[in-house]
């Protein structure tokens, strides 16, 4: 590849992957730099919780092998950490000791697990679940063990929960919140996940808050507010992310609350620099999710080569990967002023949830029972109406095609 600089992107995750990706195919010539501070090329992270568990080998969850970064004209370099940005001078100095110069940047460089405020953490017995290297930690702390605390009853917590039953430790949930999954499901949907989660090999303790952390040769052990004491093997903390900023914030590119300020081209607010994934705050919100940091990370860098397009938006969708249990939360499940459509089963242990508002689907959540799961995500990207059609969205085998718009591209 021709020296000199072109367009450095930092961060090799779905984001800075997927930027890298789209500039290429717009644009065969200019430089591309990829900058990883791991030693890893993109990898799926949503697997991870299966390195945990021995379902998969580490490489096995790599995306791209390194002949395709060869072909695409990409140099990929990793085990390097950016520690400055210069926007003035356009250029970066690597941990290494060396200057990267630039024409365009791309900042994608993602989140770190975030660690609540909790006494004692962090702690050598108290792991966190946010890269490669953390699931072969905690697969290697998990051998052999008996039991585990999770800290945090989310969705990325209660999977890397369930890998550390199918290593066959006793898990115990200890989550702030009243219920499971309070940014994905109702109480409903929780108390029946709940329910469907206890012959597994979990234990709950939910409305529970952690007062203080200790660890020694003999394990973990947790206080909680109540004067409770908890005692295990190893801890997992999994309570959200934190953006990180810290780069963006020395060159003083402007932040929201939590991450890098993006308008709707995902430009930041100096020039040629724009941001994609876990580290852009775009419209006041971070979302934390695979499919978004694809999807932002494919319009900075077809911007970054020139196009000018806004980003659409992607309806927030989420699965629990846990085997015999289908929970698919999409849209917005607390709509204000939403009409509420409900099917279940208690007895089959299924239900089936649909939030209208101003004749459109708003969101879905789905447990045990996954039926038009895709359709209904599109009827929410393309807000088609959907009235007189409500019952019709629960069957099996549906002609969603009847919808007048349902073909039509997405309006946002």
């Amino acid at each position: 590849m021709a020296a000199g600089p072109g367009l450095v992107i930092v961060g090799s995750g779905p984001a800075g992957t997927a930027a890298a990706k789209a500039f290429r195919e717009l644009d065969r010539e200019t430089p591309v730099t990829l900058i990883s501070r791991e030693p890893y090329a993109c990898y799926s992270r949503p697997r991870l919780p299966e390195v945990v568990a021995g379902m998969v080998q580490g490489p096995d969850i790599c995306l791209y092998p390194e002949n395709w970064y060869r072909e695409q004209r990409i140099t990929l370099q990793l085990r390097q950490t950016v520690v400055a940005l210069n926007p003035a001078e356009k250029n970066l100095k690597l941990d290494t000791g060396s200057d990267l110069a630039y024409e365009r940047l791309i900042l994608a460089t993602g989140a770190q697990a975030s660690l609540p405020p909790i006494a004692g953490l962090p702690t050598p017995k108290a792991f966190v679940l946010r890269t490669l290297d953390d699931a072969l930690a905690l697969r290697q702390q998990a051998l052999g063990q008996r039991s585990a605390l999770l800290i945090g009853g989310g969705l990325l917590g209660l999977e890397a929960g369930y890998a550390l039953t199918r290593l066959g430790l006793k898990v115990t949930v200890i989550e702030v919140e009243p219920r499971l999954l309070p940014r994905q499901v109702d109480e409903e949907g929780s108390a029946l996940l709940l329910k469907k989660l206890l012959p597994l090999g979990f234990e709950f303790h939910l409305g529970a808050r952690v007062r203080g952390v200790e660890s020694d040769a003999g394990g973990v052990r947790l206080e909680l507010d109540s004067g409770l004491k908890l005692l295990a093997d190893l801890a997992l903390v999994s309570a959200g992310i934190l953006p990180n900023v810290e780069i963006a914030r020395a060159a003083g590119l402007r932040l929201g609350k939590r991450g890098v300020e993006v308008d709707d081209h995902l430009a930041a607010s100096l020039p040629d620099i724009w941001a994609a994934g876990d580290l852009a705050e775009w419209r006041g919100g971070v979302a934390g999710l695979w499919n978004v940091a694809q999807a932002m990370g494919n319009v900075a860098g077809r911007n970054a080569a020139g196009r000018g397009e806004a980003y659409p938006g992607v309806v927030l969708a989420t699965k629990l990967k846990v085997a015999g249990i289908d929970l698919w939360s999409q849209g917005d499940i607390r709509p204000e002023g939403a009409t509420l459509l409900s099917h279940s089963d208690p007895a089959a242990g299924w239900l089936m949830k649909l939030f209208v508002r101003e004749e459109r689907l708003a969101g879905s959540l789905q447990i045990g029972r996954t039926t038009n799961v895709n359709a209904l995500r599109r009827l929410i990207e393309r807000r088609v109406k959907i009235t007189g059609f409500e019952e019709n969205l629960f069957q099996e085998g549906f002609d969603f095609t009847r919808l007048p718009g349902y073909q039509d591209p997405a309006v946002k």
